[in-house]
C-alpha cells in the first residue's frame, strides 16, 4: 500500500495567491467606491438639510414680519422691498425683569455675492448670517391683497396709494441653488401691534 501524495506545484500556489489577490483587489474597489458613494450621498442629504432649514428660516422670518408704523416718523415704512433685498421688523420676545415682553427686530434678507444672508439686529447687535450658498437667478416679488405684483415695495414712495396696507400680503422669493429651481411663497399676516 504505497500511498503517493500529492503537493501543490509552485506554478499552482502562484496562480492561486495571483487569483486571490485579483478578487481582494477587486473587492478592495468595490468597497472603496461603496464609501464613496456613501459618502456623497451623506453630504448630499447634509445639503438638501441645510438648504430646507434656510428656506424655513426665510419664510419663518418673513411671515413674522409685523405692520408697525412710528408715528413720530411718518416717514417709516413697515417693509422696504427691492428686487434682491427686504427689509422689515419682526416681532420676538425678549425676557426682562423675568417677564416676556414683545420687541421688534429690524430683519434684512438679501442677495449678494451668490448667497442668500440674513442680518437681524437683537438687542441692538448685527448678526449677519450667510443662509445659502451658491445661488443664481435671485429675485423678490411682491404682491398686494389685490392680487397685483410689484417688483418693489415700499409705502414711502409714489405709489404707495397703490398698496392698501403696510405690508404685502405675499412675498415671493425664487432663486436657483445647485441648479434646482426654488419658490419661496409666504403669505405675511402683518399682525399689527402699537
Amino acid at each position: 500500500m504505497n500511498k503517493k501524495h500529492k503537493a501543490f506545484t509552485l506554478i499552482e500556489i502562484i496562480i492561486a495567491l495571483f487569483i486571490f489577490a485579483i478578487i481582494a483587489l477587486i473587492t478592495a474597489q468595490v468597497l472603496h467606491r461603496s464609501i464613496n458613494v456613501k459618502e456623497q450621498l451623506e453630504k448630499q442629504q447634509k445639503q438638501i438639510d441645510n438648504n430646507t432649514q434656510a428656506i424655513i428660516l426665510i419664510k419663518r422670518a418673513l411671515s413674522h414680519a409685523v405692520d408697525y408704523i412710528d408715528f413720530d416718523d411718518d416717514t417709516f415704512s413697515a417693509m422696504i422691498g427691492y428686487k434682491q433685498k427686504v427689509i422689515f421688523n419682526q416681532l420676538a420676545q425678549v425676557i426682562l425683569n423675568n417677564k416676556l415682553i414683545p420687541t421688534l427686530e429690524p430683519v434684512k434678507i438679501y442677495y449678494e455675492h451668490n448667497s442668500i444672508i440674513e442680518t437681524i439686529n437683537i438687542h441692538d447687535e448685527m448678526k449677519e448670517k450667510v443662509l445659502l450658498n451658491n445661488v443664481t437667478d435671485f429675485s423678490i416679488n411682491y404682491q398686494d391683497c389685490n392680487g397685483h405684483n410689484f417688483e418693489t415695495w415700499d409705502i414711502t414712495l409714489e405709489d404707495s396709494e397703490k398698496h392698501d396696507r403696510q405690508l404685502p400680503c405675499v412675498v415671493n422669493i425664487t432663486f436657483k441653488i445647485n441648479n434646482k429651481h426654488i419658490n419661496i411663497v409666504t403669505s405675511i399676516t402683518g399682525d399689527n401691534i402699537e
